[in-house]
């Protein structure tokens, strides 16, 4: 399983960062991408290298973090994606070596909305301008065990709608494409923009089924493929496995889990007994997390999307129509 050391397996020196909205701004900028690449000559994944200097900012951070507190009430908002794209606002606009130029910037076409540029930013060093489109997902493997030709088609979104091909294909085919438009590049033009550069940072976790825990493709990020979904009816096959667990709420899902107040720490039994009450009224997965206790703290040893019974019924259905 995925442990927290997994999650930054990169970046040692940001491994005890303990304060919640900067692990999430570290993982957010430096942890692995979801995908490798996305099979494009013009774009490209943004990897931004965590330099000493960067690493040192972090933990400085860490220990007063009233900064990024503040920046991130400015923008406050209850969406997953919001929070992702200002944690790397944040970050570009902070840091010495880049310029945030632009952010959220919308491009209009006869009066309607073309697309927002979620950032625009240069590199000092480098005397590069970039188109940086940014996404945060959470996929679970439909078809565990079966060979298919579209391996992005078989990791859908706990809703039963999203999917991993299409969300790739509408970052490629849309929204990285706004600074090829006319209308893009007259507002590229007015910032003294002649030239840019396209990146995207697709972030996430993929989450293989407890009975078929799928290899990846060689396109995914192999740490990424650690975490597990099951159904309510499987859960029994771990949940004495460990003896603390807690029920992560979206903006809980995108660091590893670190957690200092014991009361919102349940043992297993009280975990069921909540779940199956849960899944009498919603079909909705649920992202839990097994700890294990480190002193004061409580810290993620693995991570499961527990599903309904039926799921992913009709959206498996539709799904194999698609391949």
């Amino acid at each position: 399983m995925a442990s927290q050391q997994d999650n930054f397996y990169l970046h040692p020196d940001i491994t005890n960062i303990r304060h919640q909205q900067v692990r999430d701004l570290a993982w957010s900028c430096f942890g692995p991408d979801l995908l490798r690449d996305f099979n494009s000559s013009q774009v490209s994944p943004c990897h931004l290298q965590l330099t000493p200097a960067r690493a040192a900012w972090l933990n400085r951070l860490d220990k007063q973090p009233q900064p990024l507190i503040d920046y991130l009430h400015c923008q406050r908002s209850p969406r997953l994606g919001i929070y992702f794209e200002v944690l790397w606002q944040f970050f570009i606009s902070q840091d010495p070596a880049l310029e945030l130029i632009a952010c959220n910037q919308p491009i209009h076409r006869k009066g309607k909305t073309l697309g927002e540029f979620d950032i625009v930013y240069s590199d000092k060093a480098r005397n590069h301008v970039y188109h940086l489109e940014l996404a945060i997902k959470f996929y679970l493997d439909a078809l565990a065990g079966c060979d298919e030709p579209k391996p992005l088609a078989r990791w859908i979104g706990p809703n039963g709608i999203d999917r991993l091909d299409k969300k790739v294909d509408r970052l490629l085919s849309h929204q990285i494409q706004l600074s090829d438009t006319d209308e893009g590049q007259k507002w590229l033009a007015t910032m003294g923009i002649d030239r840019i550069q396209k990146q995207i940072a697709l972030k996430g976790q993929l989450f293989s089924h407890q009975k078929s825990v799928s290899l990846p493709h060689k396109q995914f990020r192999p740490t990424l493929s650690h975490h597990c979904w099951l159904r309510l009816e499987e859960l029994y096959t771990v949940i004495a496995e460990h003896t603390y667990w807690i029920v992560l709420d979206k903006p809980q899902w995108i660091s590893p889990t670190l957690i200092t107040d014991s009361h919102a720490v349940k043992d297993g039994h009280t975990l069921l007994v909540e779940l199956k009450s849960y899944f009498k009224h919603s079909n909705r997965p649920i992202m839990l997390c097994a700890l294990q206790k480190h002193g004061n703290s409580f810290e993620e040893q693995a991570r499961y999307f527990v599903c309904a019974d039926q799921w992913p019924d009709a959206s498996l259905k539709d799904l194999e129509q698609t391949l």
